[in-house]
């Protein structure tokens, strides 16, 4: 009698597969990838996380694939070890953790998923279903707590006063835009500050620079760059990627440089920005 009751609630090799086969092999996958592509950014100089990563996340899919509970433990030490790196690389903005620790976050809830979990060898310090929720819970709380903070620092001017100017320090800061959102952040605020709320109805435009470039009959064509300030120079481009450098006092060309390119057959053409690299 209690042969036959222990064998009506093993798992059947079939739910076993099924339940560890695909979240295996997905990790294997990744972590292959990872592995080649940290060794080569290793080789070059680059960042040392990807390497050790990838290869604890195929480990860790290996042993999963087999059944093993140590490889459930393997990757949610990986995901810690991630979630730090990414807190030092970029700090607590939530748009700038989502492609670092999305994915992975992703992983681990499949991981920690009761029916995956009833399928792992070994006895777990915690009921499956329990430490699913109890991750679950905390990486939404996390997360959200994580995207009211960055929210409400994106859509303030760090340095602006209760006057709506810029702080002495702010204003001091190098009046260019070299990013089409400002910086790389992308915060898309101007350290200039001789614009303030009291003044900026009295503003009036001080040049117009038209480019030449017209869309052909019957098609649409839409200016969409934001022009770049570097010096005293502003960069752009138009729908034919025409690169244009203007005097950004007075709104006079500078130079050009037209690449003829072919748009026959190209119903909706643009250019939606330039780059700048500065070397050291």
């Amino acid at each position: 009698m209690r042969i036959s009751e222990a064998r009506a609630t093993r798992p059947s090799t079939f739910a076993r597969r099924v339940a560890l086969w695909p979240l295996g092999g997905v990790l294997v996958l990744v972590g292959v990838c990872l592995a080649v592509g940290g060794a080569w950014l290793a080789s070059l100089g680059g960042s040392l996380y990807y390497l050790p990563t990838g290869i604890a996340c195929a480990v860790a899919g290996v042993l999963l694939w087999r059944g093993r509970r140590v490889g459930s433990w393997l990757y949610m030490a990986t995901f810690a070890a991630t979630a730090i790196w990414a807190l030092g690389e970029v700090g607590p903005a939530f748009w700038l953790l989502v492609p670092r620790l999305g994915g992975p976050l992703v992983l681990l809830l499949w991981l920690l998923a009761p029916f995956v979990q009833r399928h792992l060898d070994g006895k777990a310090p915690l009921r499956a279903g329990l430490r699913f929720g109890v991750a679950a819970g905390l990486a939404g709380l996390a997360g959200l707590g994580l995207y009211l903070a960055d929210s409400s620092a994106m859509f303030r001017p760090a340095a602006a006063g209760a006057d709506g100017t810029l702080s002495a320090s702010a204003s001091n800061l190098p009046t260019r835009w070299a990013d089409y959102g400002g910086d790389k952040a992308g915060t898309r605020y101007s350290p200039a500050a001789q614009i303030t709320p009291a003044n900026v109805a009295d503003l009036k435009p001080a040049w117009t620079y038209r480019t030449g470039d017209m869309p052909k009959p019957g098609a649409p064509q839409m200016f969409q760059a934001t022009p770049l300030q570097i010096g005293d120079t502003l960069y752009l481009c138009t729908p034919h990627n025409i690169v244009i450098a203007l005097d950004a006092d007075t709104g006079k060309e500078r130079w050009r440089h037209d690449p003829k390119v072919n748009a026959t057959g190209v119903y909706t053409i643009a250019c939606r920005g330039v780059t700048y690299h500065e070397t050291t």
